[in-house]
């Protein structure tokens, strides 16, 4: 049921794009800021997790800390590393702002971007059974697949497709984006139930 409901989502995203104010789509507009709020929402529900994790398996409650590591990433990464602080200008387009090049700090913002996401590859890398995600939950397949759908319109969308004008395909690539994020934390909630789950089965067979 919940797949049939992403696929509407993601088949609906296009034309109510067009029926939205240009608006919405900008940069800190209501379709990014439900992002950050998303995403922001995803790191403190790993951090949770990984608390709930600690009585079962030090690796999970590790693996849900990286998981949280990606989630603060990927909002640092929609904040612009800060940018949308420092508002520049508003035109057509919606709001433009200071570019991190022109700020006298910007190699070391870099260099710290580039720590952060390579400790977090590391992490993810090293804490998540990646096969045991793939063999050992049926439900993912499909949504994963609708979810990397989505992303390939939100990308689409930001190189001018499928519609002429910029602000229609912002808007797009936006909405598409909004649910990659939803689809996200469905995912997250999801597997941490199985974690749990298999666990008290486990635990339930010894005794």
């Amino acid at each position: 049921m919940i797949n049939i409901i992403f696929f509407i989502a993601l088949v609906l995203v296009i034309p109510i794009s067009a029926l939205l104010p240009i608006w919405f789509g900008w940069e800190n507009g209501p379709l990014e800021s439900a992002q950050n709020v998303l995403l922001l929402a995803g790191f403190v529900i790993c951090l949770c997790y990984q608390k709930g994790a600690k009585g079962r398996s030090k690796k999970e409650s590790q693996m849900w800390l990286s998981v949280g590591l990606f989630y603060l990433f990927m909002l640092a990464r929609e904040l612009s590393w800060g940018r949308v602080f420092f508002l520049d200008y508003i035109d057509a387009n919606g709001p433009g702002f200071v570019r991190l090049q022109t700020l006298d700090a910007y190699p070391y913002i870099y260099a710290g971007i580039g720590f952060f996401a390579l400790l977090m590859l590391y992490m993810l890398i090293r804490t998540i059974p990646w096969r045991e995600l793939w063999r050992e939950i049926p439900f993912n397949r499909l949504t994963v697949y609708i979810l990397i759908l989505a992303a390939a319109i939100s990308q689409m969308a930001e190189h001018d497709f499928p519609y002429e004008t910029h602000n229609l395909n912002q808007t797009v690539e936006e909405g598409a984006e909004l649910l990659v994020y939803v689809i996200m934390l469905y995912l997250t909630r999801e597997y941490y139930l199985h974690l749990k789950a298999k666990f008290e089965r486990e635990n339930s067979n010894q005794i």
